[in-house]
């Protein structure tokens, strides 16, 4: 798996070309989800990956392509229905990497958000009780863990049948995986793929995934586009502008190329043996983006950077899913 990689949340209307743009570029790993942009963006990830396939960008063994299942097809027969689903808008035959997106449940019916997604809608508290019981059924809080063990085992065929070369999960904590580890009989999951940053850097759970040789992927890494004008100010300001990235990114460029925040940062995650999937639709930001590796942070910069998530508890420091009601994750 390419350690630098092209994600491709909220592109919207612009993933197919964005896309386009990032294979042209030199990005060979695109990671899509299931869910994202309705459940549009698969299709046109697809598009352009059949274009720059005729074109001779690249083939297809060139390209690592992860992709995501939702929550919605959780259990055995569902989830391998997502995966078909998945191939077909992706127009693949198999997939690099197959991810459960999410531990928690499906929603019957409205809860916490206005939409199944990441969404920006006005989010709604709910105590432990009623919010459960708005679940799917067979996702009830006794329910989850099953059933999240009968989607790894999916996983674990489409495995075995040649339609993924590896599995992995995605925003699970240490107690979600110790709890799959009881019933996988393929283990370790390949990846972890959870948000992760100065603010929110999980340094337990990336332990764990140390341990058990899970890699850890971040998403988010510069800050991610959930946050508000009040949340950035609580936290003590966007990670962009934070005065280590912003020294280091001026010291850095010094006598040399620019080397701009956004790099310090993408940097700061690669040397703490993280990897990466930046988005952006700018050609000159997808460029910097990949351009990591001609320069080093130092250890008194990799600190200071590491500082700035001290003063903030792990609630506060959690940007992203702000929505969704369960996305402090702390659940069986």
């Amino acid at each position: 798996m390419p350690w630098v990689g092209y994600g491709t949340y909220r592109l919207g209307r612009n993933a197919q070309s964005a896309v386009q743009a990032a294979l042209q570029t030199g990005y060979r790993h695109i990671d899509t989800a299931f869910v994202y942009g309705g459940q549009t963006t698969e299709l046109q990830v697809g598009h352009a990956l059949r274009d720059a396939f005729r074109q001779k960008m690249c083939n297809r063994h060139d390209v690592f392509v992860t992709t995501k299942q939702w929550r919605e097809y959780h259990g055995y027969d569902e989830s391998l229905k997502c995966l078909e689903l998945s191939l077909d808008r992706l127009g693949l035959d198999y997939v690099d990497m197959w991810m459960m997106h999410w531990p928690g449940p499906c929603w019957e019916s409205k809860v916490g958000q206005s939409k199944e997604s990441h969404g920006c809608d006005k989010r709604v508290e709910e105590d432990n009780d009623t919010l459960w019981s708005r679940a799917k059924p067979g996702m009830q809080r006794d329910e989850i863990a099953s059933i999240r063990a009968e989607t790894w085992r999916a996983m674990e065929d489409a495995y075995r049948s040649g339609k993924t070369r590896s599995i992995a999960v995605s925003n699970f904590t240490i107690q979600h995986l110790q709890t799959l580890k009881q019933t996988a009989t393929l283990w370790p999951p390949a990846v972890n793929q959870i948000e992760l940053h100065p603010y929110y850097p999980q340094n337990e759970l990336v332990e764990y995934c140390n341990r058990e040789g899970i890699v850890v992927q971040a998403y988010a890494s510069l800050g991610g586009q959930d946050g508000t004008k009040t949340k950035w100010k609580k936290l003590g300001g966007r990670l962009l502008e934070s005065p280590p990235v912003i020294e280091a990114s001026n010291n850095l460029s010094c006598g040399r190329r620019a080397i701009t925040p956004g790099q310090v940062l993408l940097r700061w995650a690669l040397q703490s043996n993280v990897a990466i999937i930046p988005k952006t639709i700018c050609p000159v930001r997808m460029r910097e983006n990949a351009n990591l590796f001609d320069f080093e942070l130092s250890d008194d910069v990799m600190d200071a950077i590491s500082k700035l998530g001290d003063h903030v508890d792990e609630e506060e420091g959690r940007i992203c899913w702000r929505t969704e009601p369960l996305r402090m994750l702390n659940f069986d």
